[in-house]
């Protein structure tokens, strides 16, 4: 890795948990926390945006999700055969 200058310093607060998963993760890379941190922001600096899908789900989404989590209108089925039967009677 290049050495930079360096002008600003970032300070946050972080899980522990969350901190030392991350650790690892980097580590099995031969990098530092601070070299991943670094990397990541350089990335989003040089994108103009943040390098992966956020994939934050609006109300009618998250509404489903917590509907289709409880087993609201979700149908169960014991073959296949039962399950296309049961599709096929819903186009017609």
């Amino acid at each position: 890795m290049p050495i930079m200058n360096h002008a600003a310093t970032i300070q946050f607060r972080v899980s522990t948990n969350t901190k030392d998963k991350s650790f690892d993760v980097f580590k099995k890379h031969g990098l530092t926390l601070t070299d991943g941190l670094r990397i990541y922001l350089e990335r989003v600096a040089s994108l103009g945006e943040i390098p992966f899908s956020l994939n934050i789900p609006n109300t009618q989404t998250q509404k489903a999700l917590s509907e289709s989590q409880a087993g609201v209108g979700l149908s169960h089925f014991s073959s296949a055969d039962g399950m296309f039967a049961h599709l096929d009677g819903l186009i017609k």
